[in-house]
């Protein structure tokens, strides 16, 4: 904060959802959380994590087992995570023939498993 003070608190999606089905747990199914969906050229989860990262990042082989540590929290814990394409692609857009989005998916996974 702008006075030295600290704020924490339930400022994000996982954590306010996570406060809320504490107070409402009818309003889980199962278990249920939400589907989070990436995109991986900028890295992942707030980890630099892309491949083009990898030279100007000293925590690179770091962050990428935090991230992955991160996301099997999360699907331990009923979220669901998918992949949104590896560059944001424009599905119909030029990008979005056949062998573009297959492209893209064996990118993301080659990447985030």
């Amino acid at each position: 904060m702008d006075d030295g003070s600290i704020s924490t608190g339930s400022y994000d999606l996982v954590p306010l959802l996570e406060d809320f089905i504490q107070e409402h747990p009818d309003f889980s199914y199962r278990g249920a959380r939400a589907i989070i969906a990436f995109t991986g050229y900028e890295g992942i989860l707030g980890y630099r994590t892309a491949g083009s990262d990898a030279a100007d990042n000293p925590n690179y082989q770091q962050d990428r087992e935090q991230a992955a540590k991160v996301a099997q929290c999360l699907r331990d814990n009923g979220w669901e995570l998918a992949s949104h394409s590896w560059g944001h692609l424009k599905l119909g857009c030029g990008f979005g023939s056949g062998e573009g989005i297959c492209h893209q998916g064996r990118t993301f996974s080659g990447r985030y498993g």
